[in-house]
């Protein structure tokens, strides 16, 4: 026989939230919600309307202790608008239904102050690629957050507000908070767990009906200024060469925003990387970012040296922007990535 699951209380949705003036309304994660039964989908909807109005108690009908657990447990997990909440429970059975009973880590009048910094960051992080095409705003998003956030411990460090208020996150921050600001403007996006030389977390995004593998905790450069797109829209195969996925994710497949096949930044020879870092460098922005599909040991070697004798890039460098400079760069031996910055010259203690 099928059970019925029913609310005994009804809650209006009436909890402080972002205006419609501010900024898109939240699109909740589909693959993980969709992939519930239908009673399941219908305590989700419960719980997150209840935890939404901070209400502490929760009647409900026809459901186990077991069924509940699960729904509050794929809520806390993934759920990131709950961040104020307590992932302890209780489960009591009463005579006629039965009572879930929540903890909050905050009262409703600061949840209700978080929740509106968070809607105010959310609506400045979205206000400069509104005009966007979806595959274009994502890669706004990917990068604006990388600018406003700086990995660290602190005061919610692995959630949204620690993340987007605070500007201070570890890596579940950093994934929560592009998830969140994904949803808000519509894209689907969800959270992926697993080990990159130990536990992290980093994120899946949907661009025109394909999944990609991005992470932000992994293009962050802070101490040298640029950005990276070594971990933007890498498909499963590249992603899982050196990190394990440990979570219930979709497939991802697609290739065709990966951002060097989209950009068309693939090198196969010293050669093409020589005319694409001249290319590139030398515009006002002077950086360049390419793969080195094959022969990326000899390309580096040539560019940078190989202990013994110095490399091209100076000459290169000096090809691209006159007067004293200094030359930034990174190697991603896993994924073949060379990204090269050319800045001016910082000046040292006692030069005149």
């Amino acid at each position: 026989m099928k059970r019925i699951v029913a609310i005994i209380l009804i809650l209006p949705l009436i909890f402080a939230s972002c205006g419609k003036e501010q900024t898109p309304e939240y699109k909740t994660e589909s693959y993980r919600y969709e992939r519930l039964d239908e009673e399941k989908r219908h305590l989700y909807d419960i719980f997150a309307a209840a935890l939404a109005q901070h209400e502490d108690v929760v009647r409900v009908k026809g459901c186990s202790y077991e069924d509940v657990k699960a729904v509050i447990t794929l809520i806390m997990q993934y759920d990131e608008r709950f961040f104020y909440v307590n992932s302890r429970f209780s489960f009591t059975e009463e005579e006629n239904s039965s009572a879930v009973r929540f903890d909050y880590l905050y009262d409703r009048q600061t949840t209700e102050r978080m929740q509106e910094e968070i809607c105010r960051e959310t609506a400045s992080v979205l206000a400069g690629g509104k005009d966007l095409s979806p595959p274009l705003r994502v890669m706004y998003i990917h990068d604006e957050l990388i600018k406003r956030i700086s990995y660290g411990s602190g005061e919610n460090e692995t959630d949204i507000y620690g993340a987007l208020v605070r500007h201070t996150a570890t890596c579940q921050g950093y994934s929560k908070a592009f998830v969140y600001v994904c949803r808000a403007a519509g894209i689907e996006a969800l959270t992926v767990s697993g080990d990159a030389d130990g536990p992290h977390m980093w994120d899946m995004v949907m661009i025109e009906g394909e999944y990609y593998h991005i992470d932000l905790v992994f293009d962050e450069t802070d101490s040298l200024g640029f950005i990276r797109y070594d971990y933007y829209g890498l498909d499963d195969e590249e992603i899982c060469r050196y990190r394990r996925i440990e979570d219930d994710v979709p497939a991802a497949a697609g290739q065709e925003f990966n951002y060097f096949d989209s950009c068309g930044l693939c090198v196969t020879s010293y050669e093409e990387a020589e005319e694409l870092l001249i290319r590139k460098l030398a515009p006002d922005d002077h950086i360049a970012r390419m793969r080195a599909d094959d022969n990326y040991d000899e390309i580096v070697s040539t560019l940078f040296g190989d202990g013994v004798s110095g490399g091209t890039i100076e000459d290169i460098a000096d090809m691209c922007i006159s007067g004293e400079h200094d030359i930034q760069y990174t190697l991603n031996d896993e994924h073949h990535i060379i990204t090269v910055h050319l800045g001016p010259a910082e000046e040292t203690e006692g030069e005149e």
